[in-house]
């Protein structure tokens, strides 16, 4: 599989407004990350390569 083919089915304009207006971090494989709750955040976690591990999303309106 080439790198291009990787993940066939991408909508950008999809992730382009899933994005838009979000704070984004990313957190190193041994970086400290903070516990801090920022709503609508997007945390992207990568491997010792610098790919993609994991992908989260704070909710918009946690419980309490």
């Amino acid at each position: 599989m080439t790198e291009s083919s990787a993940v066939p089915n991408v909508n950008l304009a999809s992730i382009n407004a899933l994005l838009q207006g979000r704070k984004v971090r990313l957190v190193r494989p041994g970086e400290v990350m903070t516990q801090d709750v920022q709503p609508g955040r997007l945390t992207i976690f990568v491997d010792a390569s610098g790919r993609i591990a994991r992908i989260q999303i704070e909710a918009d309106n946690p419980a309490i």
